[in-house]
């Protein structure tokens, strides 16, 4: 009788073992699963989140190539506007220097048409004034001399032509920082004046001081060192 106790009881309690293990299986399937949903879900986020960034990146290349491409583009706009601007000046340089010899050559035909005229209305042609012989003008900067009359921006061209010969104008301009008005009246002056010649052999054209001119400064800085 007592076996049979003790054999139902040890069966019980294998049941009660049997039945709470079943349970804990369950329990811990149920929690595989979930953390196999909740792994699921961040593979699922973090490649979407890579996905993402991917997209980013290109998005931020492909903007980067068009800023480089419009940049060139704007360079090389820029580099096509300034060679026009600077062909534009250099044949504004010539209009101006031709505008120059034209206005020279019409004085010319205003005396030549005016001496016509005295001609035709029996009058006697002009004659020209005697040129007295004088000794040559001293080249310092004082009073009486040639360079006298000369203004500083005028004798810093003459120095400049002396030291580099033939200068085109935009050089000229450039090195006295006078505007392009300001530096063809400037040399139009010296030229009318005898004190530059022009060198029409060459585009665009070019000026030089003239060889007795320059033969005058040579003896007076002689002058100047010996004394």
């Amino acid at each position: 009788m007592d076996f049979l106790v003790i054999e139902v009881a040890f069966l019980a309690t294998m049941m009660a073992a049997s039945i709470l293990f079943i349970q804990r299986i369950r329990m811990a399937q149920k929690e595989y699963e979930a953390s196999k949903e909740a792994t699921k879900n961040i593979v699922v986020s973090f490649f979407r989140e890579i996905s993402r960034e991917r997209e980013r990146r290109e998005t931020i290349s492909a903007a980067v190539e068009v800023v480089a491409e419009r940049s060139l583009e704007a360079l090389r706009i820029s580099e096509e506007t300034r060679s026009e601007i600077r062909a534009f000046s250099d044949k504004l340089d010539k209009a101006v220097e031709g505008l120059s010899t034209v206005r020279g050559q019409v004085e010319t035909l205003k005396q030549r048409k005016d001496w016509k005229v005295e001609v035709v209305e029996g009058k006697p042609p002009r004659e020209k004034a005697l040129v007295k012989t004088e000794p040559p003008p001293s080249l310092s900067t004082g009073e009486g001399g040639v360079l006298s009359r000369l203004n500083s921006t005028e004798l810093i061209v003459l120095n400049l032509l002396e030291k580099e010969g033939e200068t085109t104008v935009p050089k000229i301009r450039e090195r006295i920082g006078k505007t392009r008005e300001h530096t063809a009246r400037l040399l139009k002056k010296l030229y009318d004046n005898g004190f530059i010649d022009r060198v029409t052999g060459t585009v665009p054209y070019k000026y030089k001081i003239r060889k007795e001119l320059r033969d005058l400064l040579a003896e007076q800085k002689k002058r100047d060192v010996a004394s």
